[in-house]
């Protein structure tokens, strides 16, 4: 839908919004779930926060840019297995429909 040089434009922002907002550690990559200033956000690994979601939604992205933090993040997500609190990927979405 965007022209090349547009989309080029738009790839980079995104490449770099999603790296320097990365948080490493021990070669595991994750995403708070929201940023702010002299705030401690909370590490989250779930599909709407988190490093499960950007592997999901990233994944398509054309280029080599972000394959290293995929990856991590890939390799965190596995590592921290099923979430406790349910089977679904977000917040019991699953079970939040109400019957009619």
């Amino acid at each position: 839908m965007l022209g090349d040089d547009v989309w080029r434009d738009w790839a980079a922002t995104i490449a770099n919004t999603i790296r320097v907002t990365a948080t490493w550690k021990g070669g595991l990559v994750n995403w708070r779930a929201w940023l702010m200033p002299n705030t401690t956000a909370p590490m989250l690994m779930q599909f709407c926060h988190g490093a499960p979601g950007f592997v999901i939604c990233l994944a398509g992205m054309p280029g080599p840019e972000l394959d290293d933090l995929l990856l991590a993040a890939g390799e965190s997500t596995w590592l921290a297995g099923p979430l406790r609190k349910g089977s679904n990927l977000c917040h019991g979405t699953a079970g939040t429909a109400t019957p009619s």
